[in-house]
C-alpha cells in the first residue's frame, strides 16, 4: 500500500513539474511575444494600418551576393539615384529618388521626364547613327528602307517645292471636297462607305479614321494570335 502511494505521489510531482515548466515556456513566450509587437507597433500601424504579427527568418544557407561587373554598375546607379541624407520616414520618395531627380532635370522641350524617357532618347540617337550612316557596312533590305524614308523626310528642298500638292492630292483621292475643291466635288457619287473603306484599306495600315486593326495574343490561348478590331473613342476621332 505504501508503495502504490509513493509511486502515485512521484508521478504526481512529474506530472506537477511537467505542467509547471510548460507554464513557465507559455510565459515567456507570451512576454517576448508580445514585446515583439510593441516593438514594431509604431511601424505597422502608421496610417492606420492594421495590427498584424510580423515573423522573421533567418536563412539556414549563405546568400550569394552577385559580383558581376554588370550587377556592380546597377548597384553603383541604384545608390546614385538615392539620396541618403533624406530622412525616408519623412520623405520615402526623395530618399529613393532625390539622386536621380537631381542628375536628371525635366528638358525644355518635355513636360515631364522619367528612366525610360531617358532610355527612349538613347534608343532614338542610337537609330539615328544607323540611318544616318553613309558606309552602308550594315545594311540590309529593311535599314535601305529606313534610309529611303528617313531621306524623304528630311529633304527640305523638295518638301517646299511640292507645297501642299500632296496633301491636295490626297484629299481628292478620296473624293475631294466642296470646301477648297468645288471642281472635282460630286456630292451626287461621294459615298462614305466607299470612302472610309478607301482611306482604311489604302492609306491606314493598322488605323483608320473610325477603327483600328492588328494583331494580337489571344487572351484564352498565348500559343496563338487574333485579329482585333478595337473603335475609336471619340476623343481620339477629334
Amino acid at each position: 500500500m505504501s508503495n502504490q502511494r509513493l509511486s502515485l505521489d512521484k508521478r504526481t510531482y512529474t506530472v506537477t513539474f511537467i505542467l509547471s515548466l510548460v507554464l513557465l515556456v507559455c510565459i515567456v513566450r507570451v512576454f517576448t511575444g508580445s514585446k515583439k509587437d510593441t516593438k514594431y507597433d509604431d511601424l505597422i500601424t502608421t496610417g492606420g494600418a492594421i495590427r498584424r504579427s510580423l515573423s522573421f527568418t533567418i536563412p539556414s544557407q549563405k546568400t550569394t551576393v552577385c559580383k558581376t561587373q554588370e550587377c556592380k554598375d546597377i548597384a553603383k546607379y541604384v545608390k546614385r539615384s538615392m539620396n541618403t541624407s533624406v530622412d525616408p520616414c519623412s520623405n520615402f520618395y526623395k530618399f529613393t529618388c532625390g539622386g536621380w531627380i537631381k542628375r536628371n532635370p525635366i528638358p525644355k522641350t518635355s513636360s515631364s521626364f522619367s528612366t525610360f524617357a531617358k532610355l527612349n532618347s538613347r534608343v532614338e540617337k542610337a537609330l539615328r547613327k544607323i540611318i544616318e550612316d553613309k558606309t552602308g557596312k550594315y545594311d540590309n533590305e529593311y535599314t535601305k528602307k529606313a534610309k529611303t524614308f528617313y531621306k524623304s523626310c528630311m529633304d527640305l528642298k523638295s518638301i517646299d517645292h511640292l507645297g501642299a500638292k500632296p496633301l491636295v492630292d490626297l484629299i481628292r483621292d478620296v473624293g475631294s471636297s466642296k470646301l477648297f475643291d468645288s471642281k472635282h466635288w460630286d456630292e451626287k457619287n461621294w459615298d462614305l462607305r466607299q470612302t472610309l473603306l478607301k482611306v482604311q484599306k489604302k492609306y491606314a495600315s493598322a488605323g483608320g479614321p473610325l477603327f483600328s486593326v492588328h494583331v494580337g495574343n489571344d487572351p484564352r490561348n498565348n500559343k496563338r494570335h487574333i485579329l482585333e478590331v478595337n473603335l475609336l473613342k471619340s476623343t481620339e476621332i477629334l
